[in-house]
């Protein structure tokens, strides 16, 4: 062989060899060959994991990125929790799934040598609902304690056992019922009709109901002490038990209620709406004028650590800041249901929409959560479960992945003839749901959370 053909041949041979060893020394530090850019790229990791565990992973195709990046996945089945290593630049469609559970899918961005994480999330269950008592026409389910809800129907005041799956009548006679107060320990339920409030013991509920005499306040307050607040048309009025009274304020009050050691309150001044305070647990604790609001009439609505969200007549909404005594005004767009998620975030909704608003002393950002062109008339929210349940166009039940995310998974978890109440119950995995399916009245259990 001649020598020009051998240094042919050694020179393909080095350079082979070049070429691999580069190749494997790439390839080690997690480098891939991209067939669209002709070289390599350095690849990226996915780490899923779920609750419960076991779902299967599918990667599906990439919203964006090339058809090579999608092809050379890894097609060997995969189980939370996983970490996928070697996987190109691009954002990818995830999926897990897994038997008696919902699919969760959501779209994840890989890039170059850092780990997308899909972790702790919590798939929603695939379950029937199961009816625990064939109630009929509920107006509203109040929680007694973990294991008992106030039921209020066109028939009376109920107590259900969600234990024992018993519904105790308290009192066919209340059917107009305006008002129900729950006091601290869960002893009694108190009850405003059109002529009076009557209080029911929890422990003895065969016994008659017990009229009492705090005229006809609109609102009841309680603070840690055990102690009762009427408020009402006539002023603010103290019970240190139920066989007295101490009139401590007497001035029209619209609203009242009790935040850390004190009882604020909403009353009419010369100004509009005054915001008063009251220190708790002493009877003869005189008022303090706190701030004023340019609003004929005022309600509060929920309630932070330290912050109070108060609705005007006007349709303007106020959070009054409890530590520095000032309102701030906030645009919450004349939302009927404001509900606290956190100390700095609400989330509210009418019959047609439902918002997440951020709330930084006067300033508001939002981002919509949900639009139901035919009304949401029951929502339930609690800030360690990842989703809000909400009743929509009157019969769906409505389970809505609670993130930022704007294709936040969304699905329609049961279907009755027609829904009037929805809560959650205290172990944060069954709904509670009042209404009929099937034909059959009745309130309902729904296993949602694993």
């Amino acid at each position: 062989m001649r020598l020009w053909i051998r240094r042919i041949i050694f020179s393909i041979f080095a350079l082979s060899f070049a070429i691999s060893a580069i190749g494997l020394l790439l390839y080690a530090n997690g480098y891939r060959f991209n067939i669209d850019s002709g070289w390599f790229e350095k690849t990226g990791v996915i780490y899923a994991s779920s609750d419960p565990s076991g779902a299967s992973i599918s990667l599906g195709t990439a919203t964006t990125g090339s058809f090579w990046q999608r092809s050379v996945l890894p097609r060997k089945p995969f189980k939370t929790p996983q970490r996928i290593t070697y996987v190109l630049p691009g954002v990818y469609h995830v999926i897990l799934s897994k038997d008696s559970y919902f699919d969760f899918r959501r779209d994840i961005e890989v890039q170059v040598g850092k780990t997308a994480f899909f972790n702790d999330i919590v798939l929603l269950k695939q379950s029937s609902p199961s009816r625990i008592t064939d109630v009929s026409a509920v107006d509203t389910m109040i929680p007694l304690n973990k294991s008992s809800f106030v039921v209020s129907t066109s028939q009376g005041l109920s107590l259900l056992n969600i234990k024992t799956d018993t519904l105790t009548t308290l009192d066919l006679t209340q059917k107009k019922i305006a008002n129900i107060k729950i006091s601290p320990d869960g002893a009694f339920i108190f009850v405003q009709n059109d002529v009076a409030w009557y209080r029911y013991d929890v422990n003895n509920p065969l016994a008659p109901s017990v009229r009492i005499d705090i005229a006809l306040a609109d609102h009841l307050a309680f603070d840690n002490h055990g102690i009762l607040y009427s408020c009402g048309g006539k002023g603010i009025i103290v019970h240190p038990d139920i066989s007295q009274k101490i009139v401590v304020h007497d001035r029209e009050v619209f609203d009242c209620v009790v935040s850390g050691s004190n009882l604020y309150f909403l009353s009419r001044d010369t100004n509009g709406v005054s915001v008063d305070m009251i220190a708790t647990g002493q009877s003869n604790s005189p008022a303090q004028s706190r701030a004023h609001l340019p609003v004929k009439q005022a309600i509060f609505g929920d309630v932070s650590a330290s912050d109070l969200l108060i609705k005007g007549s006007d349709g303007s909404s106020f959070i009054y800041d409890t530590h520095d005594a000032v309102p701030h005004i906030v645009d919450l767009e004349k939302m009927t249901h404001v509900t606290v998620y956190d100390e700095n975030t609400y989330v509210g909704n009418n019959d047609i929409e439902m918002n997440r608003y951020y709330i930084s002393k006067n300033a508001v950002s939002k981002n919509l959560i949900t639009r139901e062109s035919d009304g949401i008339s029951d929502v339930t929210i609690e800030p360690t479960i990842p989703y809000i349940f909400f009743v929509s166009r009157g019969h769906d039940i409505i389970a809505l992945e609670n993130s930022d995310n704007p294709s936040s998974n969304r699905y329609i978890i049961a279907t009755f003839d027609h829904v009037e109440a929805l809560r959650m119950l205290s172990d944060k995995k069954t709904l509670l749901i009042a209404g009929t399916q099937d034909g059959n009245n009745g309130i309902f259990t729904l296993q949602v959370l694993p």
